[in-house]
């Protein structure tokens, strides 16, 4: 097993010895770099989708949480953890607030006496809409004059700046051709970036964002171009080394923590510690996720994967690196279609069982369930994707089914390729029917732009035809 990654040994050591001291931090004290890799992993799986499963807490909270005072609990606190991963870096202390007052937010009550004092003397009668910590210190943004937003931060020094963004046209001549000699790849488009103030009036600095995979870098530039810097130089020191860095920017979903310093790891470590121990054992199992209505797609259903990784993480002492994280997420999408498998009603399985008998159930990969009907999705003996579905109203079966072209008759792809746009092919053909014997129509989507798209619906005969759009 690896050692623990940090940028210096005498740093790892004394971050072990202070994660000891509270009970919600102790269990990270001894990860390998493999294993913090996988936890993050698991983070990054909550951060990408947790939207989707936070508004379950609202439409369906008894089918999610014990109780509708632990799903108010839970989706605040899982708020919280969202918001840090989206870049609101608050430290240990901001988080054992937020859990103990059940708010994801800071508010300008919760500020130390001494940046409350900053802001209002730098910027008194300001109205503030939102504040949060960062990397560089606190940051704030309001709206001003014609709905213009501004923003502003007090650095960890409790220096006071404005932030205005602006188009990198806006730099001065000077600042423009220092940062293109710097970075003469960049295209011909000016970028985003954020003029820097300290009265509001003059912009001494230019923060500005470089585009580049795997993520975005942002480069300080002064106003008369003479210096450009990384403007990470001037925000908590990064604490993971430059090659786990590297290593955390290939996953798309670990490359959120590739920046975190110190004090944000120590609060990534207590918030998982703290929901894990208190909040987490409050949900309901994904098995009873069953009851929804509609079940839940993998949207809502990996997040909640993730957070049961990290469960088994901090209170059960399991360790996962990035490719048995993969392997977990996947076993439980796999058990959780076999849930619903089991919770289709007799009624169900009998009307799907005379389109598709039951020795071929075996072609049935996975089922849906709809506000309107159940949905049967499989691969036939020729390889072919088909689907059944049976409504909820009256139990009415329709089977459906990709085929070629060479499996449509003539007619039928006549009178498809007359509404299509010239040189547009035809994409994917579905032959519809009451079972996997008789076709009652055909039907294809065909995409005309972004955001619109036409259906087109044959008779089977090819004589009659319908088209919408939306």
């Amino acid at each position: 097993m690896s050692a623990p990654v940090f940028v210096r040994e005498f740093q790892r050591r004394q971050l072990q010895e202070r994660l000891k001291l509270n009970k919600y931090t102790r269990w990270a004290s001894e990860l390998s770099d493999a294993h913090l890799q996988g936890l993050l992993w698991f983070v990054g799986e909550f951060r990408a989708r947790g939207f989707c499963l936070l508004e379950l807490f609202d439409s369906d909270p008894e089918v999610l949480a014990l109780s509708r005072a632990g799903a108010r609990q839970a989706k605040s606190q899982l708020q919280c953890l969202m918001r840090f991963c989206e870049g609101d870096r608050f430290d240990a202390n901001e988080a054992k607030r937020r859990f103990a007052q059940g708010r994801s937010r800071m508010g300008i009550s919760d500020l130390p006496e001494s940046v409350r004092s900053a802001v209002a003397r730098a910027a008194p009668g300001r109205k503030w809409k939102f504040v949060s910590m960062s990397e560089y210190g606190y940051e704030f943004s309001g709206n001003g004059e014609s709905d213009r937003v501004y923003g502003a931060r007090v650095d960890h020094e409790g220096r006071f700046t404005f932030r205005i963004g602006l188009s990198e046209s806006a730099m001065p001549e000077a600042a423009q051709a220092a940062f293109r000699k710097a970075f003469p790849d960049l295209g011909p488009d000016p970028g985003f970036c954020y003029g820097i103030s300290a009265d509001n009036q003059e912009f001494l600095d230019y923060e500005v964002r470089v585009p580049q995979e795997p993520k975005s870098l942002w480069i300080l530039v002064s106003a008369d171009g003479k210096h450009i810097r990384p403007a990470r130089e001037f925000g908590r020191a990064l604490i993971f080394p430059e090659a786990f860095r590297d290593s955390l920017n290939i996953g798309k979903y670990t490359r959120w923590a590739s920046d975190l310093s110190e004090v944000s790891l120590q609060s990534l470590f207590w918030l998982l510690g703290a929901l894990a121990t208190e909040t987490l054992p409050t949900l309901k199992p994904v098995s009873a996720y069953v009851d929804l209505t509609p079940w839940p797609n993998f949207n809502a259903l990996r997040p909640r994967f993730g957070l049961e990784g990290i469960f088994r993480v901090v209170t059960q002492g399991e360790r996962f690196d990035v490719d048995q994280v993969c392997d977990f997420i996947e076993k439980g999408e796999r058990q959780f279609h076999r849930e619903c498998l089991r919770a289709v009603p007799f009624s169900v399985r009998r009307a799907v069982e005379r389109v598709v008998p039951r020795a071929t159930w075996k072609h049935l990969e996975r089922v849906d369930k709809s506000e309107k009907e159940y949905r049967f999705f499989g691969e036939d003996e020729r390889g072919r994707d088909f689907w059944v579905t049976v409504s909820h109203d009256d139990g009415r079966v329709e089977v459906g089914t990709v085929v070629s072209e060479e499996d449509v008759p003539g007619p039928v792809l006549a009178a498809f390729k007359a509404q299509l746009p010239e040189s547009r092919a035809i994409d994917r053909i579905q032959a519809i029917g009451p079972d996997r014997q008789t076709v009652d129509h055909y039907r294809t989507y065909v995409t005309l732009r972004p955001g619109q798209s036409r259906l087109i619906v044959v008779s089977a005969d090819g004589t009659k035809v319908e088209v919408s759009e939306d």
